[in-house]
């Protein structure tokens, strides 16, 4: 039987960052412990890959995403030397919010009050884009828009512009994002 490297061995698969989590390392606890108790959780089989990375942090890649979405959703934490340890994706999805037509007296604070009353959880700070003027003495200049990103909720809809009242003014600001569902 004539058989070729290339037959003989399989495309490895490449597996993507939102098949990831990341726990924090403890430490003098081995790399091998995480490992088995992870496996625990998903069987041993669905650990593709594990390492430990920067910022004293532990990293597993498994077979699916929908493992990763199960293990976040139903275990913040687990048990590892007795001590409890966070687990998280290693990407956490998010969704950008883009708000036009903010006059600059208005701070941040304000309009991030009004993204929380929708129910949706900022994970970045509001912050200005460049007016885009190439001109370098003046590429330090802001626009009238601002942005930040949130925990994606496909349940809750933002509504295309409202009336906000800072200062005795009110002043229509516009929403967008890459789908109106957030």
């Amino acid at each position: 039987m004539n058989s070729s490297p290339t037959s003989a061995n399989p495309t490895p698969k490449f597996p993507k960052k939102d098949q990831a989590i990341v726990l924090h390392a403890i430490n003098e606890t081995k790399l091998t412990d995480f490992v088995v108790a992870i496996g625990n959780l998903v069987q041993p089989k669905k650990i593709l890959f594990a390492s430990r990375i920067a910022n004293n942090r532990i990293c597993l890649y498994l077979s699916e995403k929908r493992i990763v979405d199960e293990r976040v959703t139903k275990y913040s934490s687990l048990t590892i030397n007795n001590q409890e340890v966070g687990i998280r994706r290693l990407i956490t999805p998010t969704r950008r919010i883009v708000i036009l037509n903010v006059c600059p007296t208005i701070p941040h604070d304000i309009i991030l009050s009004l993204i929380k009353s929708f129910d949706l959880k900022p994970v970045s700070p509001v912050s200005f884009f460049r007016a885009g003027i190439q001109d370098e003495n003046y590429g330090h200049v802001l626009s009238f828009k601002r942005q930040l990103f949130v925990t994606p909720d496909e349940t809750i809809e933002l509504p295309s512009s409202m009336v906000i009242k800072h200062e005795d003014t009110n002043y229509r600001i516009f929403f967008t994002t890459d789908n109106q569902s957030i």
